[in-house]
């Protein structure tokens, strides 16, 4: 059972990526979106606090339950949330992941995305707020 990932909204810099992928997919595809995790920040440890991660809780893939016409193609829509703590630490997004092309986290998400063949992408940010009750 996996953990509910909406008390994070209120507590996180949430990035959102709206990945847009072929309806059928192969086996292939799947296999390689289900390794892949997004974004993620290195474990700490226990003697570091948990303020000094730069996530709040590990990235979630949440699936559309219909599929939709997306520019005359039947595809999927993904919703991928990154957890950021704030503002500052989502740029931990840009530092170098593949030292060997030099690519940047967000560089090498991006090629697993075409490689894939997802047929469009992008991402938003989100700060939630509590709105009290009247």
């Amino acid at each position: 059972m996996e953990e509910n990932w909406f008390p994070y909204l209120k507590r996180s810099f949430v990035q959102f990526y709206w990945v847009y992928l072929p309806a059928a997919m192969t086996l292939e595809q799947e296999t390689r979106l289900s390794k892949f995790h997004g974004i993620k920040t290195p474990a700490l440890g226990p003697s570091y606090p948990a303020r000094q991660s730069h996530s709040t809780r590990t990235p979630d893939k949440i699936w559309a339950t219909q599929t939709e016409s997306w520019r005359g193609q039947e595809a999927r829509l993904m919703l991928w949330a990154h957890f950021w703590r704030d503002e500052k630490a989502a740029d931990f997004r840009f530092l170098i992941d593949n030292f060997t092309t030099y690519q940047n986290k967000v560089e090498v998400l991006s090629d697993v995305l075409v490689d894939i063949g997802a047929l469009e992408w992008r991402d938003d940010f989100y700060r939630f707020h509590k709105v009290p009750c009247l």
